[in-house]
């Protein structure tokens, strides 16, 4: 009891931790989670918006995305999406006009998100239901999740190439199971095996992308003012990169959905598979949003700064990872800009990616939200989950689907325990 108070408490300082860095980098215009905000932000140091209207537009763009999508995942895991945290942040930075109080204010919002969610997991299971086993809640999208490079490749090539990258990667993962097999591999050699198909398939598109090259590309001249700009903010940007590393050490945080379902069944090798991923797929956005703003991102290249936590349980090399990783990405901004404008086969890379990690979690999600709720309350459970999908559909998603089969899963495991108390079988 005494160890889990004690992690309990050093997880809700060291997101609190992230929240004060992540404000004060809000409030000095450093960095900004939000794409959509960050291109904005230079309005505000050019006196074209005031911290008010800027701040009420943070607000706007980012509290749907929080409830909606972001925070039913540490509802059901514990693990904080790194966006719940750093969204927040981006509002109260942006909006309160002094440094210390914003800080103050970000730390107390990521720990009072933080206890919130562990309360309310420890809540849940104190009822005399309480959730089946999770893990069929991440399961379908975690086994499903090496085939995501192949899904990539027919969003950006069309279904003949859609096609072959399923056979190659299918081929890949059976010749690589078979190796493990006889190696003795003593973890989880068929999702293992999985992932090193993955990185075959994506490593080979990754060499396509970099082959189509701009016929005439733009000069990156336009850039080296905000690259400057972001290398003279170093001393935010680094520590806090060691803190984002730190807490996905201990599995406190992650970046993606699916990277928490990794982390949620302990896969560490899938979510670091994930973070890398998540790399490819946002690079583009996040890049191109930062050189023509001038300002970056508190998670530097999404994710892998939480992927140099998963890839150690050690908190102090993870710390010293995630600094490093940041001084690398201080260093390379330049390179960046010459992908971006030069590369275009990259950039289109990225948004299938994009777009083949929301398509398999809202797939994989919803089976593992209708196996893990039949576990929970029989066929009354998997009922429950098909008609929320339905209705949410039907009524313009309100909630995204990636995240509707979590909400409904967690509100059928809470009246399943409920209808227990009360004496219904």
């Amino acid at each position: 009891m005494n160890a889990l108070l004690h992690s309990e408490w050093a997880k809700a300082l060291t997101l609190g931790l992230l929240g004060l860095l992540s404000t004060v980098a809000a409030h000095r215009t450093v960095a900004v989670y939000h794409d959509g905000l960050r291109t904005s932000v230079p309005e505000l140091w050019l006196g074209e918006k005031t911290r008010s209207e800027l701040g009420r537009y943070a607000y706007t763009i980012s509290i749907g995305y929080i409830l909606a999508y972001a925070l039913p995942f540490p509802l059901a895991s514990g693990v904080m999406l790194i966006s719940v945290i750093c969204l927040g942040a981006d509002v109260i930075g942006i909006r309160m006009n002094s440094v210390l109080a914003s800080a103050m204010v970000g730390f107390a919002f990521a720990v009072a998100v933080t206890a919130a969610t562990d309360l309310f997991i420890h809540g849940v299971r104190q009822l005399p239901t309480p959730p089946g086993d999770l893990s069929l809640l991440w399961r379908p999208v975690l086994y499903g999740f090496p085939f995501l490079a192949a899904l990539a490749a027919g969003y950006q090539h069309g279904t003949r190439w859609g096609v072959m990258a399923t056979a190659g990667t299918a081929a890949v993962w059976a010749a690589f199971r078979v190796v493990l097999g006889h190696v003795g591999h003593t973890a989880d050699p068929t999702l293992t095996a999985g992932l090193w198909a993955l990185a075959v398939v994506g490593a080979v598109l990754l060499v396509i992308a970099f082959r189509e090259v701009a016929e005439s590309p733009p000069g990156t001249e336009f850039f080296e003012d905000k690259i400057r700009r972001i290398r003279r903010k170093g001393l935010i940007l680094v520590p806090l990169a060691a803190v984002i590393s730190l807490a996905a050490s201990q599995g406190w945080l992650a970046g993606a959905p699916l990277q928490v379902a990794g982390i949620a069944t302990d896969h560490r090798d899938a979510a670091l598979a994930v973070a890398l991923v998540s790399l490819v797929g946002f690079f583009p956005t996040q890049g191109m949003t930062g050189l023509v703003s001038g300002v970056w991102n508190q998670d530097g290249y999404p994710d892998w700064l939480l992927g140099a936590g998963y890839a150690t349980a050690n908190p102090a090399i993870a710390a010293c990872g995630g600094a490093v990783l940041m001084m690398v990405e201080l260093l390379s901004l330049t390179w960046v800009g010459k992908v971006m404008t030069r590369r275009p086969g990259v950039v289109s890379l990225g948004l299938a990616t994009r777009d083949s990690m929301d398509t398999l979690a809202a797939v994989g999600f919803l089976a593992g939200g209708v196996i893990a709720a039949f576990a929970t309350a029989g066929a009354a459970g998997a009922g429950a989950i098909v008609v929320a999908h339905t209705v949410n559909e039907n009524h313009g998603r309100r909630i995204t689907p990636t995240a509707l089969p979590v909400v409904a899963y967690l509100g059928v495991a809470v009246v399943a325990g409920l209808a227990r108390r009360a004496g219904w079988r």
